[in-house]
């Protein structure tokens, strides 16, 4: 691969890590699908083992239920691109940031 070719490939895995936050930031199921390829498998250690569509669905729907908004930075973005051309993301920190919890059985002031 160029150098060029590198760079472009580096864009597109890191335009996918953005718009994997934008989709849980927004609750956009839809957004999310298109983050995972249909046939994907995700392991995300002890959290969820299954399809990356499962995992969209699974965090959405728990966003819906305990949050009002949420804001996703990502910091410290190193991608490495396989030997053989294969495209591997590593080193990804993530800080979710729940701005506000959903009130439940309160009274309104």
């Amino acid at each position: 691969m160029t150098d060029l070719e590198i760079l472009v490939e580096k864009d597109k895995i890191r335009d996918q890590i953005f718009t994997y936050c934008r989709a849980l930031d927004r609750i956009d199921f839809e957004l999310g699908y298109t983050i995972f390829a249909e046939d994907s498998e995700v392991d995300y250690g002890p959290t969820y083992k299954g399809t990356g569509r499962g995992f969209i669905d699974m965090m959405l729907k728990m966003h819906t239920k305990q949050m009002l908004s949420t804001h996703h930075m990502m910091t410290n973005i190193l991608i490495k691109l396989n030997e053989d051309g294969t495209k591997a993301a590593r080193r990804i920190c993530m800080q979710p940031a729940n701005t506000a919890t959903k009130q439940r059985n309160r009274p309104s002031p």
